[in-house]
């Protein structure tokens, strides 16, 4: 995740791309937690426009099902390519197809809610398979159509398994 005025250059990052057979993905900062700070946001076109002023881009063949990154680019002559995850400037709730387990037993249906399913009741004392299954359908059926409103967290991106 490249921050405004703190690791902004892509350019260490692209040159992976020129001599591996890597895929990098960049994360805009999703401004999470009581301590957000949104001056640190970069969004997709502000990084794509840097990196179009060091280096020419080519557009690539997206992989099918390969998560939230739509477009992919890469540099002539590069082995590798990159991607955008732009959660904020582009976000891509329509076709989320992701969960998230928390480390204390939670799914979340979306990374921008603090709405949280209890998986534990289904795990202990006793496995339930179908009590399981039945809160992970929960879950997915509570996943909004858009994101909620950033200012909601209570937890920061590593409590939640981002």
């Amino acid at each position: 995740m490249l921050l405004k005025g703190l690791n902004d250059d892509p350019l260490p990052f692209l040159e992976l791309t020129t001599h591996l057979e890597v895929e990098v993905r960049f994360i805009e900062y999703m401004p999470l937690g009581s301590i957000a700070q949104s001056e640190l946001f970069l969004s997709k076109n502000e990084l794509l426009n840097k990196i179009s002023s060091i280096t020419r881009v080519q557009e690539t063949e997206s992989p099918p099902g390969n998560g939230p990154a739509r477009k992919y680019f890469r540099i002539p002559k590069g082995k590798g390519r990159f991607a955008f995850i732009a959660a904020l400037s582009d976000h891509f709730c329509p076709n989320c197809n992701r969960l998230r387990l928390t480390a204390d037993g939670h799914i979340r249906p979306c990374l921008f809610s603090d709405l949280e399913v209890d998986l534990k009741t289904a795990l202990r004392p006793n496995f339930d398979s179908i009590a399981l299954h039945l809160k992970i359908l929960e879950a997915l059926s509570r996943k909004p159509e858009e994101k909620s409103l950033l200012a909601t967290q209570e937890r920061f991106m590593a409590q939640i398994g981002g």
